[in-house]
């Protein structure tokens, strides 16, 4: 999982960044309380925020009369944003049970009180006595096979950073041979799906139009649903935005790989594609990221048609997963696209054919295991740069 984690513990150190963890961790407060029913959100009263040095919890929720949520150094140095907030809401539902829903019969801390509170802030009631953040959760699969075929998932596509390009282009291989062949059975008959929201990348201020790409490609071709959702941005300290995935445990991990994957390779071919030429503009990273994303969403697409299994899942959809997605996002409107952007199409053209070089599968076994994927022929000479929109790729 992606970590957005500060270099080291002097970081949280400085007076500033400490003011900031605690107006994010408010904000993040405030949009939670926002979902509840407005008979409950008049009486949640706004807590106070800090940093807890205890290293056995993550978070604590403190009653009268300190009312203070305290989240632990080690939780915000050592996991992404999203996991952060996810223990956030758990000692918020703590809070909700103690002070709002107080009179209730219950029975203990996570008894069926603080469940009900986490219903109420669209969090799963993970009740065990040692907490597990999102992060170390959600890779949990639920099965000793299924364990064991992600972690050698994981071990491969770590593998495709190697500096050694036949042994990283090996391991890549490899990896989605397993992801084709284990990514896109649905839930046995009679078995409800496990569904799960994690967050992809950083939150941040402002994403590129090559993230929303990315995104893009993520929803279409892994079953799962994405959405841009408000974020606190710890290092600036006020509210970005976020890439949210929900689906499938299986799917969102595979989601999950797919788009780290997709970044690494980006940042690691744009390196070299800016070593060998010159010229390439202010938004020449951007462009070339947009024309790979391209290659990778034709390949899979082409690979799809050719797989009837595959093909009717597409169009299927999950109902189970609509209705997971309309309950942890009640409020949610869609937003007409912004007007796109001139790109440069000689980079994009490059990008593609980096794409078709690298490949990539979506999980589906190639009936011709010599066959090469399919990617996008390069055309050469330079052409009129022209308009592309943000949901072009």
């Amino acid at each position: 999982m992606t970590r957005m984690s500060p270099p080291t513990d002097d970081w949280l150190d400085a007076p500033e960044a400490h003011r900031r963890l605690c107006h994010c961790l408010e904000l993040e407060w405030e949009m939670a309380a926002a979902r509840l029913p407005s008979a409950l959100r008049l009486h949640l009263r706004r807590p106070g925020f800090g940093l807890n040095a205890n290293v056995s919890t993550l978070g604590q929720w403190l009653g009268e009369p300190v009312r203070e949520i305290r989240i632990s150094r080690r939780c915000v140095l050592n996991h992404p944003w999203y996991a952060v907030v996810d223990v956030l809401r758990h000692e918020m539902a703590h809070q909700l049970a103690e002070e709002v829903l107080a009179g209730i019969e219950d029975q203990g801390p996570h008894g069926d009180t603080f469940q009900r509170a986490c219903r109420l802030l669209g969090i799963e009631p993970r009740t065990a006595a040692r907490f597990t953040p999102l992060d170390e959760a959600a890779p949990a699969s639920g099965t000793p096979e299924e364990e064991r075929i992600l972690t050698r998932v994981r071990k491969l596509l770590a593998l495709g950073g190697s500096p050694n390009h036949h042994e990283a282009h090996r391991a890549l291989a490899k990896a989605r041979e397993l992801m084709a062949r284990h990514g896109v059975n649905p839930a046995p008959e009679g078995q409800d799906p496990d569904y799960i929201a994690v967050g992809l990348g950083e939150p941040a201020l402002r994403h590129g139009l090559e993230m929303h790409a990315l995104a893009s490609l993520i929803r279409d071709h892994y079953g799962v649903h994405t959405v841009w959702i408000p974020s606190a941005v710890l290092r600036a300290g006020r509210l970005g935005r976020a890439l949210e995935v929900c689906g499938t445990r299986r799917n969102v991990q595979l989601a999950h790989y797919a788009f780290d994957y997709i970044r690494h390779a980006i940042d690691a071919e744009w390196q070299r594609e800016r070593g060998g030429t010159r010229g390439h503009g202010p938004h020449g990273r951007r462009d070339f990221a947009l024309g790979l994303i391209r290659g990778f969403r034709r390949m899979l697409t082409e690979q799809e048609a050719g797989h009837n299994e595959v093909r009717a899942l597409v169009r299927a959809g999950d109902a189970g997963l609509d209705a997971y997605f309309r309950q942890r996002h009640p409020r949610l409107r869609q937003t007409r696209a912004g007007r796109g952007a001139l790109v440069n199409p000689d980079l994009m053209a490059r990008g593609e054919a980096t794409a078709q070089r690298l490949g990539l599968r979506r999980g589906i076994p190639n009936p011709h295991p010599d066959a090469q994927p399919l990617g996008p022929r390069r055309e050469d000479g330079h052409r009129p740069r022209r308009r592309l929109g943000a949901g072009s790729p």
